[in-house]
């Protein structure tokens, strides 16, 4: 399920409709950005990833201090 950038939402719904229909199958697009971000967000075009990594306080992205995100330190 695609997840577009807040104020991309309708440009991909029309795109996911037109795709549903020349596949000849079911797409749903995510308004999940549309629905929840601040007009801050929206300016700065924020996508999933962005999301994924920001910190819980919203200063900046989770980064290391060598400047790559924090998730890529994980071990599973």
């Amino acid at each position: 399920m695609p997840i577009p950038r807040p104020r991309a939402y309708d440009t991909w719904s029309e795109k996911g409709k037109l795709l549903a229909t020349v596949a000849d199958c079911k797409l749903a697009i995510s308004d999940l950005l549309e629905r929840n971000a601040d007009e801050a967000d929206r300016k700065d075009g924020l996508d999933i990833a962005d999301y994924l990594l920001r910190v819980k306080d919203g200063s900046r992205l989770a980064l290391t201090d060598y400047e790559y995100p924090v998730i890529w330190d994980v071990k599973y």
